[in-house]
């Protein structure tokens, strides 16, 4: 017996009429999930550029999303070419200012708000996003200029570590972990403890440089590009 598709529910208005219409989609196309942010941008009338993965082969391609009725009079999910959104501000850079456009999207990472001001600023960001092999890759990078235009350029991928991940429902689920958190590197002990969902002390240092204990177990977060990371988060405090 199939599985269920995902529905998201909402107000769509139709561009051409402008009629305002109660719909629902699906809200998974292939193994990508949309986020409730692009479910609602896709209600807008947006198109979203996703990277979903090819049945056959396997690979990952680019593929742009919309809203639009089909010969059933159904509104539904429709492909079209997968045109990025682009950001446009002042970059900070080398002690000058000047003004730049720059894809908001880079592999099947959206930028925030946030990290789109951190990247005029010239400042570097840590992201997960999807390479091109299709593999989960955390990396940290900034705006650069490539000659003839700016993109995000990845300057080094942070270590991560793929396991198998007891979680909260007692299910167990193939995730990648960053290798260390807080100048501390977790051993091969703490990471099988952290994979069993137990909670781990460490010693970590904080922004300030001052070093602190504390006790921290694996969580689960949903991103804004619909997909999940897990990573170490703190449950209390050590005061020795």
């Amino acid at each position: 017996m199939s599985k269920k598709k995902p529905k998201y529910y909402g107000k769509w208005a139709n561009p051409v009429t402008g009629e305002i219409k109660e719909i629902y989609f699906n809200r998974k196309y292939g193994n990508y999930y949309f986020s409730d942010e692009e479910c609602e941008r896709l209600l807008k009338g947006e198109t979203i550029a996703i990277h979903s993965k090819a049945m056959k082969s396997g690979n990952y391609y680019e593929v742009g999303l919309h809203l639009a009725i089909n010969s059933n009079g159904m509104v539904r999910l429709h492909t079209t070419s997968a045109k990025k959104e682009r950001v446009i501000g002042i970059w900070e850079h080398d002690n000058i200012s000047e003004k730049v456009s720059f894809s908001r999207v880079f592999s099947n990472h959206r930028f925030t708000d946030e990290e789109c001001a951190k990247l005029l600023k010239g400042e570097t960001i840590t992201i997960d996003c999807i390479t091109k092999t299709g593999e989960h890759s955390i990396v940290n990078g900034k705006l650069a200029s490539f000659g003839t235009h700016v993109g995000f350029k990845t300057l080094i991928s942070v270590g991560f570590r793929k396991i198998d991940w007891l979680t909260p429902e007692r299910e167990y689920k193939t995730v990648y972990i960053a290798q260390s958190w807080c100048k501390h590197t977790f051993t091969e002990t703490e990471i099988e403890k952290l994979a069993k969902g137990e909670s781990i002390n460490i010693t970590a240092v904080g922004k300030n440089g001052q070093f602190f204990r504390c006790r921290g177990k694996l969580k689960r977060d949903a991103l804004t590009n619909g997909g999940i990371r897990v990573r170490f988060a703190v449950e209390e405090f050590i005061h020795e």
